[in-house]
Parts: C-alpha cells; structure tokens; sequence
C-alpha cells in the first residue's frame, strides 16, 4: 500500500533556559484487537512527571526487513517493521489505551539533533517507566516449556546461593534438589530454552540498558509472561548444559546483571547509582553484542555505567580503585558542583567530555578513537583499555588505527585483567601512561595516531599455531601438547628436562605461559570455588592480596601437576576424567585457566628464549614492547616510522611482568661499530660490519633491531647531522640537530654567535686560508699571546697554544699552508690567550630545562707539567674543589642559559647535551668551546657519579622534553679517570701491539678506545687506548683508585700523565714526574 502522505513528528521543545526537563514523546496506543489498523497518537511530556507508562525493549529486526504494516498516528501512517507489528499486536488491549514508550516510534529517527538529544536521557525513560516489557518475538512449539523450566532454574539458583560468610555447599545436596525440581520436566526443555537465548534480543547492545535500568522487567512472548531476571538466571545452568567456552556468549553479562539485582549479594555495591560497572568493562561484557550502528556499541553504555552516569569519577580515580577519604571528598565537591552546574538547563553537558556525549554526526571512526583515548587520559592514566585490541584479520588493514579496540567485532578471546604492572613502577610517576597530543578539549593533530612512551623488550621469533580448546580437560590437554611440539619439536612427555632462561625448566614456564601465570590460576581458583557451591552462582576467588612469591608460587606448582600428570597418564582418557584423583582439583584450576587465557591465542618464542602467549594475528620478526602504564606488555609491529598494535601479550618474565624491569630501562645496547671492550659486555653487541659513516645502513639496521633510542657519540656525525636522519624516520636520537650542532662544527661560527649574544668569550679574528700573509701579519702586529685553532673538527687536535711568536707562526704555516686539517683549517680562529684555569661543564637539556653536571678539569697536553701537543684529552677528574656553587650558578645564568636562548632565538634549538669548555679568568668565567655531545675524556668521570638508572633517564627525558619533571641528584663523592695513551700519540703513533691486562681492582671500571682482538688476543688500534676511571669519598681516593687500575695494563711504548688533579691534590700522587716511556 503505497501513501501519499507520511506522519511527520512534532519537533521536540527548545532547550529550557533554566531547570532540567528532560521532554520525551509518549505512545497512546488505541484499543483495538486482531487484525484492525494500528491506532495512536503521541504526546510530548516531562520524563520525571510523566502519568504512568510502560516502556518496550525489543530489536528492529534486521536492516533488510520491509515494513508489512502502518500504524496511524494523528491520521497520518508511519511504516511498521515486522517485529514491532508483532509486538504491538500482542501488546494492544481490547478496550483501553496503553500508555508506551517505544524508541522507533517515539523518536524521530531521522533527525540526528532529536536523536543525540533523547539518547543521553533514554535511561531515564526506562527508569521512570512503570516496568519494561522485554519482547521475545512469537511462540515456537516448545517455547511454554523452555519458560517453564527458566523459572524452576531460577528458583534453584536462589535456594543455593551463597550468603556473604556462606560454606562450601553440599554438591551432592545440590544436586538432588535440582533432580527433585526438573525431573518431571520434559528432556526437551533445555533445548527449547536454549532457544530463546539464541533471539535476537539478546545479541543486540541497547537491550541491556533498557532492562538495567528499569525497576523491573517482563520476559513476553505473545500471551507468555515470567520475570525476565528469572529468565536470565538460567543462564548459567544452560552453559553448563551445553557444555561450551563462552566467548562467543554475553553469559557474563547476564550474569552481571543479575547479580546487581540481588539482595544478598557478596560483591562490591556498585560506584554510581544505576550502574553496572566501568565504561570499559562493560564494552568487553557487551563486545558480543550487535548494533546496527557502530556508534551505538558505545552511546548504549552511556547510561549504565560509571563514567557515563558521573564523569567526575574520569578526573578523581585513582590506581586501583584505592580511595582514600581525601578522594572520597573531592569526589563529591565535583560532583555537586557538575550536578548544580548541569542543573541549569538539560543540554549543558559541563564536565562531559565529549567521548561521553552521543553524537550521530561524528564520524564512527571518530567516536572509537575519541573513546580509547578518553579510556587512556582518565585517571589514573592506564592502558588497560590497549589489552582490548583483539586483531582478526591484518592489523594493517582498514580505517581503523591498530591502537583502537573494534568493539563491534566478536571478541575472539578473553582481555587480560589487572593482577600484572609491567609498565609500572612503585612511586615513579612517568611510569603511568604518557601521553603526547591527547589535549583535553580540542582535537589531536592527528586523531589516528597514538603517540606512548616505553621502551624495546625482544623480538618474536615462531609461533605456535592458535589455541582452539574445545570443551573439557582433554581437548584442553590436547591442545597445550600440540603447541609444545609445534615450538619446541620434542614431546611433552617424557618430559626433556631442557633449562629455561631464567635456570628453571623450560616445560614449566610454557605451562605458566599457557596459564597466563596468575592471571589464569585466579580464574582456575575462581572456578574451583564455583564448583565447590554448587557450580550454579560464579563465585570469584580474589587472590591478589596473597605476597607476589606466593602467588607465583601456585602458579608453579599448577604448571608442575599438569607435566607430572602428563609423563605418568598422558592425556585425560575423557572430558571429564584425569585418571588421578589426587591431582583433580589443580588440573581443573589448570584447565579452566589455559581455557579462559590461551584459546584464540598462541604460544610463542622469542630471540632471547622468552616463552609466552600473544593474539593470533601475532607473526614472527614482531617487537615485544612495554608501554609505561599498560599492565601487560605488547605486540607490536614495525612499519617504518611508526608501529602497528598488535595485541597484548604475556611473558614468563617475573622481573618484566612485575613491573622490576622498568627501574633498569636499558634492555640491549648495539655499538657501531664498538670495540674489544664493548664486545664483552652483558646485553651488549657490537657491530662491526656496518661503517659507523654509512647513514643509511645506521638507519636500516635500528630499524631492523626496533631500536627504541640512538645516542650519537662522534663528533664528525653529531656536526653532519646523524640525529636528524634518525629522527626524520621515526627514531629517537639524543643528538642535537645539524643546524644546532653547528656550534661545536665551526668555531668561527661559534665565536660570532657569543659576540651577538654577549657571551663571555676571549677577543679574536678569524682568516681564510687564502690571507696566510694577512693572519702571519697579525701576528706580528700582536702584542698579547695568542691561541691558533683550526675552525672545523680535527679530533681534538686543531687548537695551538704557543709560547713563542715563533712557535705560533709555525702553527699558522702547519694549518694554512700544509693543510695539516684539511678542510678543518680552511678557515683559522687566533684569539687572545686567556690566564686562569681550565674547566669543564656538561649540561643536559631538552632546549628549555637543562640539568647540568659537577665541572670537571681535563688535561689536554700528551706531558706531565702540561707539556707536549695538544691532545683530545688525558685525564679529568670531577668536581674542581676550587669551583664554587656561587660560581657554577654564573656560569649557568652568563653562559649556559644565554647560550640555549640564543640558539633557540636563531632557529637552532639545541636538545642534547652541551658541552662547555670555560676558562676561570680574573674577571669571570669565559668560553673557550663548545661540544654538541658527550666529550671524553670528561664523559668517563662525570658519569660514575650517575646511579645506573639516572643516565638512561635524563637522555630519555631530554629526547621525550620532560627534563623539568626529572629529580636527579649526584652524590658528593669524586671521580678520576686516567687515559692510557700509545707510544707517539697525539701525531703517528703505534698499532698492533700485544696488551696485557691484570684483573682490575674492585670498582675500577676500564673504558675500551683504541683496541681490538685479533686471533683472540687483544692489541692496540688506537692513540689513545683506554680510560681507567675510579670514584671515592675524596679526591685523593678516587685519583689513588684510579692509578690503581692504570699499573695493570702493560703493552709496549704506553704512557700516561701522572699528574692528574696535581694542582687540587698538593703533592700529586707518585713524587716524580714520568710514566713517559
């Protein structure tokens, strides 16, 4: 029947200036019966002053669905599809009206404005509704029964609930009584019962707000009526019954909701009046659940759950739920004030954020990004709601980022829940999640995108195939051999006494893998308790506030019953039987466990031997990564500058997954190209092959290893610009950027740029090598001393200190003529010779912080006395007694800081580490250089005074520009270090000689330089060879250690000063002036 003319809605009332009244449209369904036209006619009304209704929970039917029929409103028809037609007919009285409230009729559906409006107060439609009627669809053959047998399931589930202190039931008690109840009930019942669970209804999301939140619920199927909560209370007896996972099924959900409805209920009360839960777990509870529109798997939560009923709780939670009284009051203060704010008009939404505003105008995409983000910024900043990414197909594929959970695909397998803190660390704040371009009100830059901090773990090197459990403890016994033999290629039993990693057996830490370790032995303890009351009402065994020991403890031994279990009876001989009595209880926690953690994953192995189980979508050559605030660590896949999220995973890794590994933050160190000292160093590996000059092959080589941090050390590729080829493909690099590394590249350019800036520094002029005759005339002209420095990098080598106007032009001709630094000496620095001492002042900065270092002193001349050529340094120690803290702190405000602003103010913003030469004058502290990096032999000193997590930290802290936040200390003790030099250093000096070495003394750490092994002997490859560094509570101490160390080294043609720190110790060690060969 084809009509001219269509019902067209009355708009909704314009938003009250003041006051809340919520308005919405109320159904007045006419009498009438059999086949006779729909009639009715709607009213616009307050929903808290409305007259008595009932609301309607139902589906629409699928999308495909025709409309069969009208339904006349005011004279004008508005199409009906079937199943409402049904409901209606079933619905509508002989000789009353019926007062309805029922969604497609009632909002007009093709507004997007009414539509947004009204879902934000469809709980409160549902609430206030006399009661709900949940529409099952029409009778089948055996529907009657299936009703009947709901209600008798139900009463037995209440009989044999447990109270708050109840006992362990009477199994055998149990059972009778549910003999003694449906015995006469016909065999079929439970299929017919199974029936009406597999409806529509209960696959579709807004049904579970309607019956949450209604004051009660009718189950009706035509004339058949019975209380929908006893009719989910059946649920769990029908699982049972059916013998199958539940992964597929919202068993949880159900139950979740009855249980909130009952009485004597031993869980928590909820948080918020009229919820159910947290935003998040609900989303997993309903991920089984169907919309027709995406969005709607997210708008239909809104109403029955935390966050979404009080956004206050968004700002005031705090980790792991505890709150103290404090937090309680503040809690309420938001909330009264959101509340009376709110209070003002309905449509305010003040403290919303807009993840928890429906809005059908935004775009599906959208709205999931907008909510894993808002999951990721509440409070307390956890990545819980990561463990929900569930990939069922390539994690590349789509429009959706990898990072976002797609909660309207079937979850393929259970989330990780609490329990673990791998990205944690107690009382460290960085360790909850940091979050880059999450602004609270405006949109990020790039909404796809998800920028996390944490750090490289392994690498995924095979996988077994993906856990499929069927249903009992032999399928599930089945299933973790074959995963074993698929990885490891041996049997399971006999079991074959291999080592794991961490010294223990390797057969047991893949069975505490397939557990998921005590994640799975909460859920098999769970269990157990459940069968243990009767099995009927799920009982949750909380563990957790046992010691970790003990825990893991359990988790040990459940892993050693199963593969004791198995070398003596191999698998069970049935679904139901183990073949030894004694060992049933903890194979049933094993089993329900694996089951609950492993199905729809794999087991796999990594490159280091870690064993573990991650999602299915997993492959070998993925990246094992911790993020700081996600409690389990993640699969992740590399695609040039960025990642894909695989899914979260578990390790047996007890340092990892506890949280203890983050203190340590450096996992594996790669040096190109490293040397023989580097070589033999724990969590080391050199990489000798790659040209430490070949950027391109730097690059393809972190990108291969996943390098989460690069640290530039030579000076040639710091000024060349190294970092920024890191950084412009997606890596960090602790190196300032070739523009700003121009003020260690040219010293010309530096000088010039302390002139500008008013910088102390000593007076200068700078020549081309062309004016050779100029410069030489200068000279001449001079009536100062003078120092000479070739403008680039020459290794430490092109700065000329002559005492002689002689020795100065011989120093000219070398550099301008002989060309003895090639391009470094195209252009010449002579400045005045400054009087006073010499220092050295390191400080971290991020280009705004800076963090700087004790100074130190080096001596760079080859002789004691400060004789012989300038060197690249030998010998520092920290800190110089005669620096105060007055003058340190003016060294920073003159030097330092004017130093980062004046970078920054020329578009050379300077993130790394400064390296400031300064000469203590009579008039003040003056610059003589910079460096763009770590300096040697300075660096070796100034880092013993380090703890061994504080330089990891304040590099990573300068890269991620959080320098501020950091709270380093350095510890008033002393370092020295020694460099030991080969015979004819700093001009041509020897290679290949043999190098003896004594075990050093305790605390003497060595720094390898110039060395190598050939044939496994280990020679010299360098001018200077090593650096013997040492700490103590003084300065004698420390310099006397590090002496220590120095008489156990011996190669032919060595030297080194002996007079290092000689003018703070007074008399230096040793009484004569040598150690020259």
């Amino acid at each position: 029947m084809e009509q001219d003319r269509s019902y067209r809605y009355q708009p909704l009332p314009p938003i009250a200036e003041q006051g809340r009244t919520p308005p919405f449209t109320r159904l007045l369904l006419h009498p009438g019966s059999g086949e006779e036209p729909f009639e009715a006619q709607l009213q616009i009304i307050s929903v808290e002053d409305a007259p008595l209704y009932e609301a309607l929970s139902y589906t629409w039917g699928n999308p495909t669905d025709e409309p069969r029929d009208y339904i006349w409103l005011q004279g004008y028809p508005l199409p009906v599809k079937p199943n409402l037609e049904d409901a209606l007919r079933s619905l509508r009285l002989p000789t009353q009206v019926r007062r309805l409230w029922i969604d497609a009729l009632c909002i007009d559906q093709s507004n997007l404005d009414e539509r947004s409006r009204q879902v934000q107060y469809m709980r409160l439609v549902y609430k206030h509704a006399a009661h709900v009627i949940v529409w099952l669809g029409l009778k089948t053959a055996g529907t009657q029964e299936a009703f009947l047998a709901a209600e008798r399931l139900a009463r037995i589930r209440e009989y044999t609930h447990p109270g708050a202190n109840a006992a362990q039931l009477d199994t055998y008690a149990v059972k009778q009584l549910m003999s003694s109840m449906v015995d006469d009930l016909p065999e079929t019942c439970m299929a017919h019962l199974d029936e009406v669970f597999e409806r529509q209804y209960f696959k579709r999301c807004w049904c579970v707000q309607e019956v949450v939140a209604s004051t009660w619920a009718i189950a009706k199927i035509e004339d058949l009526e019975m209380s929908f909560f006893d009719l989910i209370a059946s649920l769990v007896i029908l699982a049972r019954w059916k013998g199958e996972m539940s992964i597929h099924r919202p068993y949880e959900l159900w139950n979740l909701i009855l249980m909130r409805r009952q009485p004597t209920m031993t869980q928590s009360r909820p948080r918020v009046e009229g919820s159910i839960g947290s935003f998040l777990g609900l989303l997993e509870l309903t991920r089984t659940l169907q919309a027709t529109d995406d969005r709607d798997k997210v708008f239909s939560l809104m109403g029955i759950c935390d966050e979404g009923l009080n956004p206050v709780l968004a700002l005031t939670q705090v980790f792991d739920n505890n709150d103290s009284w404090r937090i309680r009051l503040i809690r309420r203060g938001f909330t009264r004030i959101n509340n009376f704010v709110n209070g003002l008009a309905p449509d305010l939404n003040f403290g919303r954020p807009r993840a928890l505003r429906p809005d059908y105008k935004r775009e599906t995409v959208l709205v999931y990004c907008d909510l894993t983000r808002f999951l990721m910024r509440k409070q307390p900043r956890i990545l819980d709601v990561l463990d929900h990414v569930q990939h069922n197909e390539d994690p590349d594929l789509g429009e959706y980022p990898s990072w976002v959970p797609k909660w309207f695909n079937q979850r393929t397998c259970f989330v990780f829940k609490g329990a673990y803190l791998a990205g944690f660390c107690d009382g460290h704040f960085r360790y909850f999640a940091e979050l880059h371009d999450i602004p609270i009100r405006d949109d990020p830059v790039r909404p796809k995108v998800l920028s996390l901090d944490g750090y490289h773990v392994d690498m995924v090197h095979m996988t077994s195939e993906t856990f499929n459990f069927g249903w009992g403890s032999r399928a599930t016994a089945s299933a973790i051999v074959d995963a074993w033999q698929q990885l490891f290629g041996v049997s399971i039993a006999p079991r074959c006494r291999r080592k794991y990693r961490d010294g223990s057996l390797l057969d047991v830490a893949f069975c505490k893998a397939v557990l998921a370790g005590v994640l799975g032995s909460i859920i098999g303890h769970s269990y157990l308790l459940t069968q243990k009351h009767g099995g009927l009402n799920p009982l949750f065994d909380d563990r957790m506030q046992k010691p970790r020991e003990e825990l893991d403890e359990e988790v040990q031994d459940l892993a050693e019953t199963f593969l004791a279990q198995m070398a003596e009876f191999g698998l069970p001989p049935t679904a139901d039987e183990f073949g030894h009595p004694g060992r049933k209880e903890k194979l049933q926690t094993f089993g329900a466990g694996a089951r609950t953690y492993s199905n729809s994953r794999r087991a796999f192995v990594t490159r280091d031997g870690r064993v573990g189980i991650g999602p299915m979508m997993m492959q070998p050559g993925d990246e094992v990564v911790v993020l700081f605030g996600g409690r389990m660590p993640f699969i992740a896949r590399s695609r040039g500058d960025h990642r894909l999220l695989v899914g979260s995973c578990y390790l047996v890794d007890d340092e990892l997954m506890w949280g203890k590994v983050t203190e340590k933050l450096v996992e594996h160190v790669w040096i190109a190209p490293g040397n023989a000292g580097t070589e033999v160093l724990p969590k080391v590996t050199n990489c000798q092959e790659l040209a430490d000059s070949d950027y391109p092959g730097l690059l393809q080589l972190a990108q291969k290893l996943c390098i989460n941090l690069v640290v530039v050390g030579p000076d040639d590729h710091v000024v060349g610009g190294l970092g920024d080829h890191f950084r412009n493909n997606g890596i960090p690099c602790f190196a300032p950027s070739k523009r700003a590394a121009i003020i260690e590249g040219s010293k010309d350019w530096a000088k010039d740029f302390m002139c500008r800036w008013k910088i102390p520094t000593a007076a200068y002029e700078t020549f081309a090598k062309m004016d050779y005759e100029k410069a030489k005339a200068f000279l001449r002209r001079s009536d100062r001393r003078v120092v000479i420095k070739a403008d680039g990098l020459a290794a430490g080598k092109g700065v000329f200190v002559p005492d002689t106007p002689e020795e100065a032009e011989k120093a000219l001709e070398e550099i301008m003529l002989s060309s003895k630094f090639g391009k470094a000496g195209e252009r010449v620095i002579v400045e005045e010779y400054l009087e006073g001492y010499e220092i050295s002042v390191l400080t971290f900065t991020d280009g705004s912080s800076i963090l700087t270092l004790p100074p130190g002193q080096d001596h760079k001349r080859a002789r004691d006395g400060d004789k012989g050529l300038n060197t690249g340094g030998m010998g520092v120690y920290t800190p110089v007694p005669s620096v105060s803290a007055a003058e340190m702190t003016e060294i920073e405000e003159t030097i330092v800081r004017p130093t980062l602003r004046g970078l920054e103010l020329d578009g050379r913003s300077f993130n790394g580490m400064l390296f400031t030469g300064i000469m203590m004058t009579a008039s003040g502290p003056k610059v003589l250089e910079y460096n763009a990096r770590f300096g040697d032999p300075e660096t070796q000193s100034m880092i013993l005074l380090l703890s061994d997590e504080a330089l990891p930290e304040l590099i990573l802290a300068c890269v991620e520009k959080r320098l501020a936040d950091v709270k380093s200390s350095v510890p008033s003790e002393f370092a020295c270090n020694i460099t030991v030099a080969a015979g004819g250093y700093p001009e041509s000096y020897r290679k290949g000689d043999i190098i003896h070495m004594d075990t050093p003394p305790q605390g003497v750490p060595i720094f390898h330089a110039g060395t190598e092994r050939v044939g496994g002997e280990l020679r010299t490859a360098g001018g200077r060879v090593f650096s013997v560094a040492a700490t103590g509570k003084t300065l004698k101490e420390a310099v006397s250690a590090a002496y220590a160390g120095v008489e156990g080294i011996h190669f032919e043609g060595m030297f080194y000063r002996r007079d290092i720190a000689a003018s703070s110790l007074k008399p230096g060690p040793g009484g004569q002036v040598g150690g020259d060969p």
